[in-house]
């Protein structure tokens, strides 16, 4: 169903409300957004009606989030039933985000169902993808990379260890619910996921014992069946296209010397350690 592509969307504003807990709300406006002529849109009967079954909302949901979009000033609304919408542009320096990459948006990806899922997918497969690229490809100057590097940048393939107890602190979010939506996300075709466990000789009597040894940094103890596993951080990879964000800077203006490695402002590194 992931067929009608409507364009590219700025990570950082997916991780904004995904945050703030406001997908329902985001939907709505990039579906406007896409669906406007020269950034105006007039609704019609017809048009909720269209907004219902591509979303799944209803037209008392919709009125809602219409109300909540003029509020943030999202959405101007110079007349009834007649709205302007903001730009991305306009959405970041209100918010004061980072000018992130940005990611392929489908129409389907947009229902209530799925939204938050994609946002997920595309926010953590982002930092995935990043800090794989980092590690592997980030050291030493631009031109002495390979094209190896390059097109490592742009597999969908490319795979990292990340824990969970790491993006609880990047998103803000408890590690059940991330465990939940990561999941979830991965069902839906989203994001790549490979679940890591290791076996060891331990009884569970000695958990106490295994909690206190010095073990790697998203690794813990856990007991099935009346045996102990080591849980290994989860190997995560994106599967969405991205692209990078264009630094349009000034004749003689140089260009920042820090790079985010979320989408956000929760993880940096040096500009010798990534490259967007």
């Amino acid at each position: 169903m992931r067929n009608y592509q409507l364009g590219y969307v700025p990570l950082s504003v997916l991780e904004y409300y995904l945050k703030s807990k406001k997908t329902n709300l985001l939907s709505l406006y990039l579906y406007l957004k896409y669906y406007s002529k020269n950034g105006f849109i007039v609704l019609t009967k017809g048009d909720y009606s269209q907004i219902g079954t591509d979303l799944d909302y209803s037209k008392r949901t919709i009125d809602r989030l219409l109300k909540l979009l003029t509020e943030e000033d999202l959405l101007g609304s110079p007349r009834r039933n007649v709205y302007y919408i903001r730009s991305y542009k306009f959405i970041i320096n209100k918010l004061k985000l980072s000018k992130s990459q940005r990611v392929e948006l489908l129409l389907p990806d947009l229902k209530k169902s799925r939204f938050k899922l994609y946002c997920t997918g595309a926010v953590v497969g982002c930092i995935a993808k990043n800090m794989t690229y980092a590690r592997r490809y980030g050291r030493g100057r631009k031109s002495e990379r390979s094209k190896r590097s390059l097109i490592f940048l742009k597999s969908p393939s490319s795979m990292s260890p990340l824990s969970y107890r790491f993006l609880e602190n990047s998103l803000n979010m408890p590690r059940s619910t991330i465990a939940r939506l990561i999941n979830e996300s991965s069902n839906l075709g989203y994001i790549a996921i490979v679940h890591k466990t290791d076996s060891t000789d331990y009884s569970p009597s000695e958990i106490k014992y295994i909690k206190e040894c010095s073990l790697e940094p998203g690794t813990f103890p856990v007991v099935r069946k009346g045996k102990v596993y080591l849980k290994l951080p989860s190997y995560v990879g994106s599967t969405l296209h991205y692209k990078k964000h264009v630094n349009r800077t000034k004749p003689g203006q140089s260009k920042p010397k820090v790079y985010e490695v979320t989408t956000g402002s929760s993880v940096v590194m040096d500009e010798s350690d990534i490259v967007f």
